[in-house]
């Protein structure tokens, strides 16, 4: 006869089996944490460079940015379509981006690190870098120590009892008004660190861009910040456009001088002499000029690749008949009595 309040008996081995399921698991943990995937890995948000340079279209605001895989920092950030911010490492002296074999570079922190890291954010900033220097900056110098020239940089150290203790101030005032500024935090010599200089600027309407690099690399900061903006215009398709067809423009904008041939935007003007210009006028078959050569008569035109210059035949006449008249001056008289504002020398 069995009676209801009588404990129920155990297998012997339950116990023990369960002490090993609960060990298995510690273990599993264990050695998940240290050979498994993080959760950075799991979310795409740890570190891992690319070689892969295909590109992703991402949209920062109204901007769109054609921007390779091999730059962006960050695996779940490496998608097309809009975003709030975007994180670059690129590497000097050429700002590449990654490639295989530069593990140990992308993520060297020492003073000589090449690595530059670039933050794009949709926005502007919320001070420029003059209103952060006048409100913020300046109150927190350390009034007692006198500023010092630094590879054309003024640097001045923070207060002590700031919140910016052991960090100092890197500004350049440009001929054009343009302030630069870095604020560089303390070097770790003890782990051989080098300090990190930040800037914070306004790049174009709505957007801000954030670069570091290392306190080592400060002294080619004219270099690096060229290259920095120059890499963003590249990346983005409509300013990289705009920035090809001025340098076209540029490049086409010849001076008039000796004898020289005049593209002034784009359209090419001959600046003769007044009694030499029936000998070239005659040489000219609508739509290309076939032979500016010496003849006896006149001395030979310099002007580089001029056999292959093309231009309209209107063009042509619309500048003869509309441009300034051609004085009374004695032969060698320019066609132009004053250069076009918009001329520069190539």
């Amino acid at each position: 006869m069995t009676y209801r309040d009588e404990p129920e008996e155990k297998p012997s081995w339950l116990y023990p089996l369960i002490l090993a399921g609960i060990t298995a698991v510690i273990g599993a943990v264990i050695l998940w944490l240290y050979l498994g995937p993080s959760l950075d890995d799991l979310t795409g948000a740890a570190v891992r460079p690319t070689a892969e340079a295909e590109l992703f279209q991402v949209t920062l605001g109204e901007r769109r940015f054609d921007i390779p895989g091999n730059y962006i920092r960050l695996p779940a950030a490496r998608r097309s379509g809009p975003a709030r911010d975007i994180q670059l490492d690129a590497l000097l002296p050429d700002l590449h981006g990654f490639a295989d074999g530069e593990e140990d570079e992308i993520r060297d922190v020492t003073r000589s690190s090449s690595l530059v890291s670039i933050a794009i954010k949709a926005g502007a900033p919320e001070l420029s870098e003059r209103q952060r220097l006048e409100r913020i900056y300046t109150r927190e110098l350390d009034k007692t120590k006198t500023p010092f020239d630094y590879a054309g940089l003024t640097a001045r150290p923070m207060a002590g009892d700031s919140g910016y203790a052991g960090q100092q101030l890197f500004t350049h005032e440009g001929a054009d008004g343009e302030l630069t500024l870095y604020l560089c935090t303390a070097d770790d010599n003890e782990h051989q660190i080098g300090g990190l200089c930040l800037r914070e600027m306004a790049w174009g309407p709505n957007l801000t861009v954030i670069y570091g690099i290392r306190g080592g690399r400060l002294k080619d900061w004219r270099e690096i910040d060229a290259a920095v903006k120059a890499l963003l215009t590249r990346l983005e398709p409509a300013a990289a456009k705009a920035a090809a067809l001025e340098g076209e423009t540029l490049r086409l904008q010849v001076d008039v001088q000796d004898r020289h041939v005049e593209l002034v935007r784009g359209l090419a003007v001959l600046d003769v002499f007044r009694h030499h210009a029936d000998e070239v006028l005659a040489q000219i078959n609508l739509d290309r000029i076939l032979d500016v050569g010496a003849r006896a008569q006149i001395d030979r035109l310099v002007a580089e690749r001029i056999a292959q210059i093309g231009f309209d035949a209107q063009r042509v006449l619309a500048v003869h008949f509309w441009s300034p008249s051609w004085g009374p001056d004695a032969p060698g008289a320019s066609i132009w009595r004053e250069r076009p504002s918009g001329s520069r020398r190539a």
